[in-house]
């Protein structure tokens, strides 16, 4: 059935587009390798052929401050809590599959360059990743709207989790992967994780120019009995001839949203800040490496 496939590559979508938001959490800890990863690179350089090491050398290191490396991290949050709140804006107007490919496209690109930018200037680093958070905040509106034009009302929650699940996913498979990716100095090291993930999202980008749809109806593909099947249940939304009055004052005065709201930013601020902050603090107050730090 055509409609969990659209739920699938958003769950894709979800999938790459977290993964190079959270690549650079455990990537930092290579950039500006602390007493821990030096003393782990030396033995491993003392037992290995002198390549190893002139491959290492190679592999570009930055003596950020803490404030720094905080700021460079923090970035890409700001970009997508303004972008956020424009998102259904946008979408209306150019419809959710290209604000979908938009926010996939600029983030891989974006992530391709930060270590291209890491090295010539932090300034640029910090702007690259507030774009690149920018980016991102566009396609949570946008991939609803396609999952409200593509499932009926008792199918939608399966639909919806399918796709967030893709972050999940992302959260077991980037951190180990990344460690990995860093610590493998022979391929290229924490540069090589920025283009892995980037590759992945405009590989995906291309699926979805050829998966994704806007509605069933103008999918080429979709079978005529689904196409009916959705259409009996009336799933459709987003008509520009229908203009739809937001009770914005009764949804601010409600004492429901705001739980919601209170709720939720505690969740997503505990959640992200865990993310964040802890590959750095197992590292350099833990004293473990960035593979152990990584699982």
């Amino acid at each position: 059935m055509k409609r969990y496939l659209v739920a699938g590559m958003c769950s894709m979508v979800k999938f790459c587009l977290y993964c190079m938001r959270i690549n650079l959490n455990i990537a930092i800890i290579k950039m500006v390798p602390n007493s821990t990863e030096n003393n782990a690179l030396n033995v491993t350089l003392t037992t290995k052929a002198t390549r190893s090491e002139i491959i290492y050398k190679e592999i570009p290191s930055y003596a950020w401050s803490e404030e720094t490396r905080q700021m460079i991290l923090s970035a890409v949050y700001y970009g997508y809590s303004v972008s956020a709140l424009l998102g259904g804006l946008v979408t209306h107007r150019l419809g959710g599959k290209r604000v979908i490919l938009f926010s996939l496209l600029s983030s891989s690109i974006l992530t391709a360059l930060i270590p291209w930018s890491a090295g010539v200037s932090t300034d640029l680093l910090i702007v690259l990743r507030v774009l690149d958070g920018m980016a991102q905040g566009l396609h949570n509106p946008a991939m609803l709207i396609i999952l409200a034009n593509w499932s009926v009302a008792h199918e939608r929650s399966t639909l919806v989790s399918i796709t967030y699940s893709g972050v999940a996913l992302a959260e077991i498979i980037c951190n180990p992967l990344s460690g990995w990716i860093c610590s493998a100095y022979k391929l290229g090291g924490w540069p090589l994780s920025f283009y892995t993930y980037s590759t992945f999202g405009a590989v995906t980008a291309i699926l979805c120019i050829f998966l994704i749809y806007e509605t069933p109806d103008e999918d080429p593909y979709i079978s005529s009995n689904e196409v009916e099947y959705l259409k009996s249940f009336d799933t459709t939304v987003g008509e520009k001839n229908k203009k739809i009055s937001v009770p914005w004052l009764s949804i601010l005065k409600s004492s429901a949203v705001w739980t919601v709201v209170i709720a939720f930013t505690s969740n997503v601020f505990g959640f992200f800040f865990i993310i964040t902050e802890a590959p750095i603090f197992i590292s350099e107050v833990l004293k473990f490496d960035v593979k152990t730090v990584s699982v």
